[in-house]
């Protein structure tokens, strides 16, 4: 299982929206260990790639929290303007609908932080905003400076950890 989650220059999926900030994770043994790849400037996208591609095993199969809909189809979006081939991978489980499906009535909606609140009993603090985040990148390629980045990654860094704790739960449950 290889846990995937993206910060985005926008919400669509086409050849103008950029992954700029991909987490992943996975189990080795028994600690969950995550990666976090950042773009430092849209010409660095060929490397984020290579480097995407080499955190994902063949026989992975890829979770997410709504990312057959968003995060990978973004991806494979890039792979094919970069005129290379997506990461093979065994399958992938989006625990988007798996949420709404069977915890539907015990939440006001089933966004992950919402899921962390009421689900995993976890509060974060300071995160930012989705809306937030592009502006923060664009921010970022002006100026330069990391400091608008910071929560950004943290943000993703809390949300990859949030896919392996879900599964977890749903796994105890």
């Amino acid at each position: 299982l290889v846990c995937l989650d993206t910060e985005t220059t926008g919400l669509a999926t086409a050849a103008g929206t950029v992954a700029f900030l991909v987490g992943l994770g996975w189990w080795e043994g028994g600690w969950f260990r995550r990666v976090q790849l950042l773009l430092p400037d849209h010409a660095d996208e060929a490397a984020l790639l290579q480097a995407i591609a080499a955190h994902i095993p063949d026989d992975a199969w890829l979770v997410t929290y709504n990312g057959r809909g968003f995060d990978w189809p973004l991806l494979v979006t890039r792979y094919r303007l970069a005129r290379r081939a997506a990461p093979e991978h065994a399958g992938h489980l989006n625990l988007l609908p798996i949420v709404r499906r069977v915890f539907r009535h015990r939440m006001l909606d089933a966004r992950l932080r919402t899921v962390e609140t009421e689900l995993l009993g976890l509060a974060r603090h300071e995160d930012v905003d989705g809306w937030e985040i592009p502006g923060r990148y664009l921010d970022f390629l002006r100026t330069g400076q990391p400091e608008p980045l910071i929560a950004v990654i943290r943000h993703n860094d809390e949300d990859v950890a949030s896919l392996a704790r879900l599964l977890v739960h749903l796994d105890r449950n």
